[in-house]
């Protein structure tokens, strides 16, 4: 493996120090399994809604993998003898939107990119040679909103997936986009490049091949073949041409198509272009928000003229992809046979449940060859991970008293009911200093109460030695289970659902930590507005009490002393603290989880009974809604980070220099 060092290096406006903490990413840092196996990436931090896309981009004759989750990096795994290995979450220092595709677009024979701009507009990122990943690129932004040749820019609508692909013969990647609200595809001819490098496309057509995708009478039912327990969409049949256009989806709408006619409706797309059965032309392949399967369109014209015709509404042909719809395709040789294979990535379509949050990235081998393929589908996980569904929050601490850290995981919804959340407790097997982590429950506490997006946390609230636990929630209330067994032997029963009439807001997020070394543990909180609070302990450390307004803010006092110690006020988005002493001196230090998915860091500069907090570097996420945990994983002396994310898998960085440096001495004049 080959990680990428992350270095947290932030030069404070003024003394006593600059963060120098350094953390290390890894997406198998130690062994994790569920269900008795070994999962491959336990830390690659989730994949819902993935939109995969297989590119040889090392140029070794195989097609690596880039899965885009979330739009806020690129995530890499090259392709090797060995299967796939994890690279970055961060290919090229691309922040790609909810859309990325790979072509030579300014022909100098290496891969560019286009990713999502501002809304229904379209960026340009160049390939400039050899990134932080040795082989790989890195990329920079060229153009902000490419435009056409005519001037206006270049259109694609957010809920679509486009495809780059020479379907005119000259030579270069054209662009083509489908419209979600009538179902037809837009085309962009690329017309080479300008004087500016930049690539010159060219509006030709909202109608592409006269095609026009639909699903008639689409509705949810059934067991699907793939995802066990997954309802998926009827089977009415689709035609490339339907007898009345209407649409719905994500930003669309439906219509019948008159008295006695069905109700069509087309979506939220993705599109791929594709040599899939041998020869100089490209074939056509469409994934609906209302379709449970692909439609297949060949291209049974020329190179230059092409002319496209549905060959199947159902694909892989005998053995169709049956999802809960808007399904993702790439093609590339996945295993480096020679042949065109397939991974689909599951997005939210009109059949999603919460099984199809963590089954849904498919990959069907061509058993067959580059001009007679045969696929057969090998697994509806591709990349095995640790994924709870969405919305992971982590806790780190040592349930079982034997002296190394468990982990608790909790999500907004159960993948089997996604009526209620759930805890997921996994055993830490291993020691101290050479972890290793066992699914032990996947609902532990069977949890109900009505809170939704379980956020835990660990303290000893009643100072008898044990660990009691708070669970956040959607709500912003907090839920206070008492430990009535055992540092050794744990027993945790509610005792209040609404602990101390504490409101953190919507998705309420916890740390608890002695930030005025009172000996009694105060409350953090963090939620989806932004906004971080404390709430001070003014009880004992047996009988805990915090303040608050009728609201279940912080009372003024609180609010006051927050502002006083630099505790940050607003975040933006998505706040969810940890506290733990990074750099040794004796004292809380702050990590904050960000919509965006950064790591924000906050030094204590002052001492454990006067706090004073200043912001230091932040650690790039990688996934959006990061909600960190922190901890001594390895029993080297640094905490370690794992953090949850929008995507519902789990993110770890390995800490490795715990030190706060003083600046160089000014010189005197």
């Amino acid at each position: 493996m080959r990680p990428v060092l992350l270095i947290l290096a932030a030069a404070l406006a003024a003394p006593p120090a600059a963060f120098a903490q350094s953390f290390e990413r890894e997406a198998a840092p130690f062994p994790v399994a569920v269900g008795g196996v070994d999962v491959s990436f336990p830390f690659a931090g989730g994949f819902f809604e993935p939109r995969p896309a297989l590119v040889d981009l090392d140029d070794d004759g195989d097609a690596d993998l880039v899965v885009n989750v979330g739009g806020a990096g690129l995530q890499l795994y090259e392709r090797t003898d060995d299967g796939w290995v994890w690279r970055t979450d961060r290919l090229g220092g691309v922040e790609p939107g909810n859309w990325s595709t790979f072509g030579d677009l300014d022909g100098d024979g290496d891969l560019d990119l286009l990713t999502r701009g501002n809304p229904g507009r379209v960026r340009f990122w160049r390939n400039v040679g050899e990134g932080e990943v040795p082989g790989f690129p890195r990329f920079e932004l060229a153009a902000d909103g490419l435009t056409t040749t005519g001037g206006p820019p270049v259109a694609v609508e957010d809920s679509s997936i486009p495809a780059l692909g020479d379907v005119d013969g000259d030579g270069d990647p054209d662009l083509l986009a489908g419209k979600a609200d009538i179902g037809t595809i837009t085309y962009h001819r690329h017309d080479g490049v300008g004087p500016d490098g930049l690539p010159r496309f060219t509006f030709v057509t909202d109608t592409f091949e006269d095609i026009q995708v639909y699903e008639e009478d689409p509705s949810c039912g059934g067991p699907s073949p793939n995802i066990p327990g997954t309802i998926v969409p009827g089977t009415m049949g689709a035609r490339s041409t339907p007898p009345a256009p209407g649409g719905a989806g994500r930003g669309g709408a439906d219509r019948a198509g008159g008295a006695g006619r069905p109700t069509v409706r087309h979506g939220a797309n993705a599109i791929a272009l594709v040599s899939f059965a041998g020869g100089p032309t490209l074939d056509l392949f469409w994934g609906d928000f209302f379709a449970p399967s692909l439609f297949y369109f060949v291209n049974t014209g020329t190179v230059t003229e092409p002319d496209y015709r549905l060959e199947a509404d159902r694909f892989p042909v005998g053995q169709p992809l049956t999802s809960g719809g808007y399904n993702a395709p790439t093609f590339g040789d996945a295993d480096g046979d020679g042949d065109a294979d397939l991974v689909v990535g599951v997005q939210r379509g009109l059949c999603f449940q919460g099984q199809t949050a963590v089954a849904n990235l498919f990959y069907f081998e061509n058993t067959g060859s580059p001009d007679r393929p045969a696929l057969e589908l090998r697994t509806d996980r591709l990349l095995g991970a640790v994924d709870v569904g969405t919305r992971s929050a982590p806790a780190l601490a040592d349930l079982d008293g034997d002296g190394d850290l468990d982990l608790v995981v909790g999500n907004e919804a159960d993948p089997d009911d996604p009526s209620r959340a759930r805890l997921a407790r996994f055993e830490n097997v291993g020691t101290d200093a050479a972890p290793a982590f066992e699914l032990a429950d996947d609902d532990w506490l069977a949890l109900t109460y009505d809170y939704g997006a379980y956020g835990p946390t660990f303290g000893d609230l009643d100072a008898d030695g044990d660990l009691d636990l708070l669970v956040g929630g959607f709500n912003g209330r907090f839920a206070f289970l008492r430990n009535t067994g055992s540092a050794s032997a744990p027993a945790y029963e509610v005792e209040d659902e609404r602990f101390q009439n504490v409101d953190a807001g919507q998705y309420g997020r916890g740390a608890l930590g002695d930030l005025d070394g009172d000996g009694r543990l105060d409350l953090v909180t963090g939620a989806s507005n932004g906004r971080l609070r404390l709430y001070r302990n003014t009880g004992t450390a047996e009988a805990p009490a915090f303040r608050t307004d009728r609201r279940g803010a912080p009372d003024s006092t609180d609010l006051a002393y927050a502002l006083s110690i630099g505790l940050p006020e607003d975040v933006g988005q998505d706040s969810a603290p940890a506290l733990a002493d990074l750099d040794a001196d004796g004292d809380l230090d702050l990590v904050v989880g960000t919509a965006g998915g950064d790591l924000l860091t906050f030094q204590n500069v002052g001492s454990p009974t006067a706090p004073r907090f200043e912001e230091g570097g932040a650690v790039p996420g990688g996934r959006r809604r990061t909600a960190p945990t922190l901890g001594d994983l390895d029993g080297d002396g640094h905490p370690e980070i794992v953090a949850g994310a929008d995507a519902g898998g789990l993110l770890y960085w390995r800490g490795t220099d715990a030190a706060w440096t003083a600046p160089p001495a000014e010189s005197e004049e």
